[in-house]
């Protein structure tokens, strides 16, 4: 994952991050979800990504990610893992998290567990996932 965030942080333009987990290897698990195509729709038809990270702050054990989207967000969830080594071989838990909307704006607070080694927030709308950008 540490590769992949160094790849989209290069980006000189607006860019999303979905990240599901136990998603899979290879070309075809992404090709059976509608997330990339959302991404591609929205660059095309209105020149920006359909939802993208606003901002990311952590003080702590607190996270606090918001999300632009001209979607209706919901189901904030808080990816981690508190395992060491290659990021494909650690285990993945989800905790809930709390999310509040206020216009385009959905913002998302999660406490790291102890021990964390590396984190992103989830948000949904309808079938799309959208991700914060990983952290460790």
């Amino acid at each position: 994952m540490d590769k992949f965030a160094n790849s989209y942080r290069a980006v000189a333009g607006p860019y999303a991050v979905s990240l599901i987990p136990k998603m899979g290897h290879g070309h075809g698990p992404p090709w059976s979800k509608p997330d990339s195509y959302a991404f591609a729709d929205s660059i095309i038809e209105h020149g920006k990504p359909w939802c993208r990270q606003k901002s990311l702050k952590r003080e702590g054990s607190k996270v606090v990610v918001s999300f632009e989207s001209s979607e209706s967000l919901s189901d904030p969830v808080l990816v981690f893992s508190t395992d060491e080594g290659v990021t494909g071989g650690r285990e993945w838990l989800e905790a809930k998290a709390a999310g509040v909307k206020f216009g385009e704006t959905y913002t998302v607070q999660a406490e790291l567990p102890e021990g964390v080694t590396g984190w992103f927030v989830n948000v949904r709308s309808g079938e799309l996932t959208m991700s914060s950008d990983y952290q460790e």
